[in-house]
């Protein structure tokens, strides 16, 4: 209407206020607003419900389509339906940047989401965990599993939380958690026990990411001298689904470089949780 107006005034030379200022906003508009916040809110929800890390939680804000923007005070994010930003904190006093971080790395949520992580990977912990409690695993299996329910991750349910050291083990384990949990995945599924069968399952992995890489080369190769397309797409898919299993071959071997330092990290705190208890039990004697 207000174009047609416009028009018409033109046309019988009258005024046309061609910059419009001071125009408040409607109430559809304020609903949609407020409506698109609480969609934020849940989605920032959601994001920090199945993240263990800074990293991870703005990668799943990514894959809902956010954009977003950091800086020393503030988190800004533009939902994929906004033109602009809006600032975290605008949602409330639980999506401060230190609340954020409080909130993502929560060590309740660690220790509540021990066993679903696993299922996240596809991967069943549960029966390697009834052969740990029944002293059945030994070597590296035993040492990650070991240091995983001495950080009360698993079992999912515990009834006593560990003692304010132990607690600050577990931050720092979140921020690692992804890493640990694919670590454990590789070490159980390959059955690794040393590191001696960790660098056997390397090179197989090596040799077979070498076999499908250059598998999908050929694949490109013969696109380049073929004239038909239906053949062409055909090659294009049969290269396109090596992709994902070159990637996970990838991700794989970056995992199993960084076992060995691990293990020695939990050797490590393993080893002062004894001697602290060790210490503890001459005092507690000699008083």
């Amino acid at each position: 209407m207000r174009n047609i107006s416009d028009e018409l005034c033109r046309e019988y030379g009258l005024s046309v206020i061609e910059q419009r200022s001071n125009v408040s906003k409607s109430r559809a508009y304020c609903f949609q607003e407020k409506t698109l916040k609480s969609m934020i809110q849940e989605d920032i929800d959601e994001a920090i419900s199945i993240s263990y890390t800074p990293t991870q939680f703005y990668n799943e804000l990514q894959l809902l389509g956010y954009e977003y923007k950091i800086s020393e005070k503030n988190i800004s994010v533009k939902h994929p339906m906004s033109r602009k930003f809006i600032r975290l904190k605008s949602l409330g006093s639980d999506y401060t940047n230190e609340k954020l971080m409080k909130r993502i790395l929560d060590y309740n949520k660690v220790q509540q989401n021990g066993f679903e992580r696993y299922d996240c990977l596809g991967f069943d912990i549960r029966p390697y965990f009834e052969k740990y409690k029944q002293k059945r695993l030994t070597g590296l299996q035993r040492l990650f599993l070991h240091y995983q329910y001495v950080l009360k991750i698993l079992p999912k349910t515990n009834r006593t939380k560990p003692s304010p050291e132990y607690q600050k083990e577990v931050i720092k384990a979140s921020q690692k958690l992804d890493t640990i949990t694919w670590q454990t995945t590789i070490i159980c599924k390959f059955d690794i026990q040393t590191l001696d069968d960790l660098n056997i399952v390397m090179t197989g992995f090596e040799a077979e990411m070498k076999k499908l890489i250059a598998t999908r080369q050929k694949y490109r190769n013969q696109i380049r001298y073929c004239n038909d397309e239906k053949e062409i797409q055909e090659l294009k898919n049969k290269a396109k689904e090596l992709t994902p299993k070159i990637g996970l071959l990838r991700k794989w071997l970056g995992y199993c470089e960084e076992i060995e330092e691990q293990s020695l990290h939990i050797n490590k705190f393993l080893e002062e949780k004894v001697n602290v208890k060790s210490r503890k039990g001459k005092a507690y004697e000699r008083n």
